[in-house]
Order: C-alpha cells, then structure tokens, then sequence
C-alpha cells in the first residue's frame, strides 16, 4: 500500500490545481477538463493506475447520455468504473446519478463504481444499491484517505476489495448479471415454447414430432438472439431505440387487433435483415411462428425495462455473453410436452464447457499479448491467431481486445479502420457447430461496431468445417483443408497463436471410419484416447517457426495410458513451455473435470514453467495466478512418452532415488487385477437377509424383493469403501457368481447344469433374462451365454491370499485378505484392486504390506498418480505398478512382518467396536498409530531416506 504520507502529498499538489479551477467558471462547467486535469491525475498520483497505457485505463463516452466513464483495468481486464462529472455538478445524494452509475457497475459486474466531481467522491456499492460512504477532498481525514487508498493498485490487487468488503459489509444473495441474464433466457424460452404449442394448429407443429420439437427449440432461440443483438445494437448506439418505444406503443394499442406488436417486431427483424451480414437474420421458419403479443411484451419488459430491478445495459455486458447463453442453450434440450431441462449428457457428448473468463485472461495475455507486447501498430497487424474450436468465439474476442490494447500503446487513438483491420488481419477461428460460428461473427462484429459503420465482414476469417479432418470422404462438406481455406497464412509457415477450448469428447462417440482416418493421421492418437489430444497436435501443425499455443485441456494425459501418443509427441518436439496445474481444483462449473492450461513454444525449448495450485482458497477468492495460490518451478523438458511428474528441489531429488530402485510392484507381483465387471450389479450384487444352509434369502438393489440363492454361487463380496487401511470392512454383500473352474480355466456354468444343479440360482437370473441380454459384455449374447458377466474374473484371482486396495483412496490404504476370502467390485471409481505375489516372494506379503501403507509410498504415488476432488488419488494398476520396493532383509524383514500382522489384528478389534467410541478403542486406535510410525521410520532406513528428506516428505502430505 502506497505510505499516505506520500499521498497526502500527491492530493495536495491536485489540491493547489483545483483552487485555480474555482476561479473560473468555465472550468468548473468543464467535464472533459475536469476529468483530464484533476480526476485523472487523482488516479495515477494518488492511486497509481497508468492512465497513459490503454491496458489499466480507459475512457468510456456516450453519445446519447453525454457521460464519461472512466474505466480501470489490469492486464485489460475490468476492475472498477469512476464515473467522473464536472466540478459545478451536484452529485450527493442525487439519485438519477446513483442509479446510473450502479446500474453501470452491474452490468460490468463490479461491486463498487466511484462517482466524482473531484471536490466530493462517492463510494457506491453496487449490490446494496446505495452510497456506502463519501468524502470531501478538501477536508480528507487519514481513515478517509486510508479507505480510498483500498483502490491504490498495489492495494486493490492484492486485498483492498476484500478491505471494502470487511469495512462496510457484502449483500448476500446478489446475482451476477449474467447468471441473471442466462436466468431470464430460461424463462423467456419457457414462455415462447407454451406459447408457441398452445398456437399449435396455428403454427403447424405437433407437439409429438421430436422433429418438430428440435425445430421449435432452434426457434425459439434464434427468436431471443435477435432480441439480444438489437438490444445490444440500441445501447451501443448503432441503431434507433425501438424496442424500448414499443412497450409504450402496445400498452396505448391493447384494444387494437391482436398480433400488432408481433408485426412491429418481425419489421425489425426484416430492417436488420438489410443491415447485418449474418445467419441470425436470415429468412427461416421462426419467421412464420406466431406468438401472443402479450407474452411478447413479457419479454421486451424483462429485456428494456424489468420492474423492482435494474435495467440490462447492453454496452456495459461482456459481447461474449451472447456466446455463453449461446453454450447454454446447447446444454438444454425440449421434450415433446415442450418443458425445458438441462441435458447433462448432451453436454459432455459434445464436449460443451464455457471457459471461464479468468482462464480465457490468462491464456490470451500469455500467448497474444507475449507476441504483441512493445510492437507497432503495424507489426501486430501480421500477426496471425486461431482458435481452432472456437465456438462462440470467447477467446478470439479477448485476443481481439488484448492486440488493441497493445496498439493502442504505439498508436494512441485507434480509429474504427484501424481495429477493423486488425480483426480482418489477425483473427481467426474454425468450428464444426455453424450457429456458434455465427455467434461468434456476431460477437467480434459487436466489439468494434460503432454509429454510421456497417458491421466488418467476417466470412473469410471465422469459418466453419471439422479441423481435425482434411478428407471430404470422411467428413463430407464439413471436411477441412487448413492449407486450401487459409492458403496465404499456411503459406507464409502458419499462425503465430494457437488457442482454445478443445472439446473433450471419447472415442465411444465417435464413428468407425473417423477412428481409422485419426489412427492413420496422428501420431497422437492411441488406445483410448480423448479427442482434445488430437487438438494439441493439430495446433502444433498449425504453427509457425515461433509460435505459441494456449489451451485448457483435461490433465489426464500426464499420465493416463491413452496420452502415451501425445507425451511421447511433445518431448521429442522439446515444445512445452509452460504448465498450469489445477490438480482437482474444478474450473467448470457443474462438470468434474480435472484440467490445466498447457502451452507449447515452436523451437526446442531445454526447460518449461510448471505451475501447482497449492492454495484452493486462495485461488478461489482471487483468480489470481501470480500470488501464494500457486507454486512454481522451473522443469526439465519430459522424456519421451514416460508418465509426466512434476517435482522440484528436495521432492525431485527423493522422486529420482526413488526411481532408481530397481524393482517395482509389478516386478514383484504375479497378478495385478481390478475387480468384478458384471454389466448389472444390481442383479448380480445382493445382500444377505438370513438362512446358513445350502442357501442364503438375499435381497438385490434392482427391485429390493428377497431371492433364495444356492450358498455355492454365493461368494462373499467388497465394495470399494469397504477396503480399508490395514482392515476389511465386510457388509454382508454377495455376489452371485455362475462360474466354476474346469481344468484350470475359469468357465461359465452351462446352463444346462445350471438348471439341475442350482435351480434357485437358475430361476432367479431367468426373472432378468432380458435385462441381462442387453448387457454390454466382451462377447456377443446369445440364448446359451445371456447370464454371463461383461468381463468374467479367474476364480484363483480371488480365492487366493491376496493384497487389496481401493481404487480411490486419500491416502495408501492397503490391506491383505490372508484366506482368500473375498471377491469385490471393478469398474469406475468406487471399487478395488488385488495383487497376488511371484512364488519368489510368496513368504513376503506381510512386509510388502507394510511398506505400501508406508508415508514413503504414499508420497511416491501422489507424484504420479491423478488426483481427485477431496483429496482423493488414484490407486489403479498402472500407477501402484510402478511403486517402488526393497525386499527387506534379516531384523528389518521381521520387524515389518511383526508390525504388520499387529496392525491387521488391532485393525480388526476396532472393526469390533462399531460406532461405539470406547477407551479401549482409543487405546488400541493410537497403538496403531505408534505402529504406523515404527513402519515408516523402518522403511526410510530400508530405501536410504536422510533426515532432511524425511522432513519434505511429511510436509508434502499434510
């Protein structure tokens, strides 16, 4: 924070320059000078914001409202509106100017705007609608000047809006503009489609015609998107204010004939029709819907003026708002009764995830604004940007921004020409979904339009085809030619900027002739890979000898099986450059995804930025990538297509011991399996009810009725959750088993046998026969296998001694089922994973035990493994694998041995207790503790840890 004894000293030098403008009353009437001499020096002496540099300070002017707006930005992104009048305004306790001001803070999404006239400024608070607090610069205390000083740069970057906050207080319950917005949208959609099938015979559909559903629902939204482009068109002042006037207009006209404001609106249509070069106007059947004027005028109100709220600005709105509620839509879909839901499957077959706009920020600011950064005008007018799934267009739009930003540092004033040449020279975008990419020309068009220009036009740089494939064969019109559709870019050796939001979809969507065109064009592309892998090598093509590319992608690929394709690509490209971390801090709202922002450099590249999120909160609260949010390091370029772990310092040095240990588990191991796939758990799966004989009453979870089932088939089952650290946490589960070995092989029981032998068995599996038909297996179905599981287990698996691990744990929580007990659940994330040792090392499972459920151990995991939310990693087969181990030897063997078979006892007799907390509980629960560290001091000295490794290694997990 600024010393305010500097500031005191700063305002006192305004202070002299303002007694001279009292003097003059043409300066005092002087909003322009009032703002350039005194209110703008304010914030750069006193609150150090560089009015100078476009990308902290900007001035907004209206043309019909005569207000200046002075906007402060970091890095080009929005912080807080001053909203400057001249010296002779009366500005307290003038509520027109409040309104105005708040209503502009709202839809710029602040919570504070600043109203001066320099002599007095006020403090708006934008979710209480009201002053919060106000000063007279002449007669400015120390606590006045402290609280103004919240939006000092330093200050506000790092705490001052929590410091407002904190003083006078943060409304609950406020909701953001375009979560209001996407709100309204709903309703709006809601209101149109009963409308639309209460006319249904008037309008021609059928309400029972998923096709005309589908149709209605495109309809409906193209209907608002016209509404939201003229409302965007009225407040940026490039069109008349119509709408607004035929609110006025129907409530004088009611007694006039029904349907006049549906024809005032469809004339407006047909007026931008003539304007505008886009898809959005075109002739189609939405022009043919007939809707009730009345629920019309719902819609004009809750766009142009909404009672008990405030009014949408649509100058002040982000345009890529129109993109957001765009993706929305995409979300939803219409079922035949016309009702609206959100479509969650929809949403990840096709991949939709809006970005987040403070990812979009620094993706952009660390791709474009790194090429842009201390060039003229005319050399950032080469640079070439692409973003090949843009969809809406939100990272092109930034881009967009941030090159004017830059320009405008070498050229001050930018005219609408220059920036019309900047987009037509700069930006581009491709994406498979024509009505994004029409969203998308739309949103670019409105971020330069300004009164008496046309619309620039957009064809030629935002286009629409399938980027990933080049050949009209497999993809038809959609087909992509990069070098025939940007010749002249592709020609000059390709983009500067590659960016985006590649979608996220698996190859089970996919068709069989586009697997075997990807598996024969990339090398990127193999087992079961996500399509965003593809993205990446596709970008990097696309670069010139320099580029850059930014983009936010599942993190997965570090160390799943199906990224081998694409590590293995980018290490011998020596191309990253720089990695942001999210581990499983969630970006998107309403999808678990866990991702990171990847950014790969043309040019071999010896090291690349790594960055861990280590503070949640923090992050949360800031968005901030620069602060304690994050840890950084510098890295080696990766190896080839091994797994991708990030270590630095004293963790990189024990990872690299570590790994020169020269056995692992899968060395030692003769089997590593997952547990049961049945395909219908809920009929395989039951629960004992009672009975001891040759058969059991269970109960399934497919219809809760109760089944008698021949013990024989019955073998005792474990849930995920049910294998626990040191313990086995049994709840009674069975799974009914129709399999039995015949020479050694595990076979499913004829059904012949099945029949005579366990006709219980046999009777109930025939109640399901045909759900179980229709059961996904590794092999066809037919009236002799219907009963068989998706993916039948050996028996020997099971019914030997045998290791067991969750496949989601927080921590390494291994157990041994010593007698072969148990069978348990596969598949996913709620089951397990047992281990069987070589014969070599058959007399060592209690010390490999030990060893696994080691401190030790579990650092070496969370280093490779994929995280989860809550703190939860992954113990599947291809990362325990890999942990390393020391069979021990002599006292250090039996000791190990020792603790472990004492900890699986002690484990037992808490199991006794239930959820009964006792002393002896207690007593027994810290002897395992005590055990636990006996454990892990013993394996430190077994793998040659030093005191100060051991240090790092505890800190690390906690």
């Amino acid at each position: 924070m600024m010393d305010i004894g500097q500031a005191r000293q700063a305002l006192n030098r305004l202070l002299e320059r303002f007694k001279q403008f009292q003097n003059d009353s043409s300066l005092m009437s002087n909003e322009d000078q009032a703002r350039k001499s005194l209110i703008e020096p304010f914030i750069e002496k006193v609150l150090h914001w560089d009015t100078e540099d476009p990308a902290q300070f900007r001035v907004e002017e209206t043309k019909r409202g005569k207000r200046m707006d002075c906007i402060v930005y970091n890095h080009g992104i929005s912080q807080f509106i001053v909203e400057a009048k001249a010296l002779s305004v009366h500005i307290t306790d003038n509520r027109a100017f409040y309104d105005q001001a708040i209503e502009y803070g709202y839809n710029k999404e602040h919570p504070f705007v600043i109203l001066t006239n320099f002599k007095h400024w006020i403090i708006l608070s934008v979710d209480k609608k009201h002053e919060i607090c106000r000063f007279d610069i002449e007669n400015l205390s120390d606590e006045d000047l402290e609280t103004l000083l919240n939006f000092e740069k330093s200050t506000w970057l790092s705490n001052g809006r929590d410091n407002l906050f904190i003083k006078f207080g943060k409304s609950k319950g406020t909701i953001p503009v375009d979560e209001r917005l996407l709100e309204d949208m709903r309703n709006w959609r809601d209101i149109l489609r009963k409308n639309i099938l209460k006319n249904e015979k008037q309008n021609k559909i059928s309400s029972g015609s998923e096709e005309d559903m589908m149709l209605l629902e495109e309809d409906v939204q193209k209907f608002i998107d016209r509404m939201m482009f003229i409302c965007f068109c009225e407040d940026k002042e490039l069109s008349e204010l119509k709408l607004k006037s035929l609110i006025t207009d129907k409530k004088d006209r009611f007694a006039m004939s029904q349907g006049w404001l549906l024809k005032e609106i469809q004339k407006i249509f047909e007026d931008y029709r003539k304007v505008y070069d886009s898809d959005l106007f075109d002739k189609g059947t939405s022009d043919k819907l007939f809707v009730d004027d009345i629920e019309i005028l719902k819609i004009l109100n809750g766009l142009r003026q909404p009672k008990d709220r405030t009014a949408y600005n649509f100058k002040s709105i982000e345009a890529d708002i129109l993109g957001k509620v765009y993706e929305n839509f995409l979300g939803h879909l219409t079922s035949k009764k016309g009702k609206e839901k959100e479509d969650i499957g929809k949403r990840k077959k096709e991949g939709i995830y809006y970005t987040p706009k403070y990812i979009v920020d620094y993706i952009v600011n660390n791709t474009v604004r790194e090429k842009a950064k201390g060039k003229s005008f005319e050399e950032i007018k080469k640079i070439k940007i692409v973003d090949p799934a843009c969809g809406s267009g939100s990272f092109l739009l930034r881009a967009f921004d941030v090159l004017v930003e830059e320009a405008q540092k070498s050229k001050r004033n930018l005219t609408y020409e220059d920036k019309k040449e900047l987009m037509l020279s700069c930006i581009h975008g491709v994406d498979l979904d024509s009505r994004a990419i029409e969203i998308a020309k739309l949103s670019l068009s409105l971020r330069i339009a300004e009164h008496g220009e046309k619309l620039p036009m957009l064809r030629e740089n935002i286009k629409h085809g399938n980027s990933l494939i080049d050949d009209a064969n497999i993809a038809k019109y959609n087909a992509f030619e990069w070098e025939h559709r940007f010749e002249s870019i592709m020609k000059n050796g390709g983009f500067d900027v590659v960016l985006g939001n590649p979608p996220y979809i698996r190859l089970q969507t996919l068709d069989k002739q586009q697997l075997n065109y990807f598996s024969s064009t990339y090398a990127s592309a193999k087992k079961h890979y996500d399509l965003y892998i593809l993205f990446v090598e596709k970008a990097h093509s696309l670069l010139n000898g320099a580029g850059l590319i930014g983009l936010i992608l599942p993190s997965k690929f570090f160390n799943a099986d199906y990224g081998n394709g694409l590590r293995k690509f980018i290490s011998e490209n020596k191309a990253l450059h720089r990695i942001v971390d999210f581990k499983d801090f969630q970006v998107f709202s309403g999808a678990t995804t866990y991702t990171c922002l990847l950014f790969l450099k043309n040019g071999k590249n010896n090291q690349f930025e790594y960055s861990e999120l280590i503070n949640e909160d923090e992050f949360t609260q800031t968005k901030s990538f620069s602060g304690p949010a994050f840890k950084k390091s510098l890295q080696e370029q990766p190896k080839e297509d091994a797994i991708w772990q990030f270590s630095s310092g004293g963790n990189k040095d024990i990872f690299s011991k570590l790994n020169k240990r020269s056995l692992t588990l899968g060395d030692i191991s003769e089997d590593i399996f997952q547990g049961l796939l049945t395909g219908r758990d809920k009929i395989y799966f039951v629960t004992k009810t009672e009975g001891d004989g040759d058969s059991l009453k269970v109960k399934n979870n497919y219809d809760k009725n109760e089944y008698a089932i021949e013990k024989e088939l019955l073998k005792k089952l474990l849930k995920g959750k049910e294998i626990r650290r040191w313990k086995i946490d049994w709840k009674n589960s069975f799974t009914i088993y129709p399999y039995k070995k015949i020479d050694g092989e595990t076979k499913l029981i004829p059904l012949n046998e099945l029949k005579t032998k366990y006709p219980k068995t046999y009777n109930y599996l025939m109640q399901y026969k045909k759900e179980l038909m229709s059961s996904e297996t590794s092999e066809a179905v037919d009236e002799t296998n219907w009963y068989r599981f998706r993916r039948a287990r050996s028996i020997d698996q099971f019914e030997n001694k045998k290791i067991l691990t969750q496949v989601l744990a927080s921590k390494n929580s291994f157990t041994l089922d010593d007698k072969g007990e148990f069978y348990f659940v596969g598949g996913g994330n709620a089951g397990g994973f047992g281990l069987t040792l070589k014969e070599k090392y058959k007399d060592n499972y209690y010390e490999v035990l030990a060893i696994l459920n080691s401190k030790l151990l579990e650092f070496y995991l969370k280093k490779i493994s994929t995280p989860f939310r809550g703190g939860y990693y992954s113990y599947g087969k291809r990362f325990i694998e890999k942990l390393p181990i020391v069979i021990p030897k002599g006292n250090t063997k039996d000791r190990l041995k020792e603790y472990s078979m004492k900890s699986l006892e002690r484990s037992k007799k808490v199991l006794e207790f239930g959820d009964k907390q006792t002393s002896d509980r207690t007593r027994i629960e810290e002897e395992i503790k005590r055990t636990d560290k006996e454990i892990d001091e013993l394996v430190y000295k077994l793998y040659g840890i030093t005191e100060e490794e051991k240090k790092i290694i505890e800190e690390s997990l906690k």
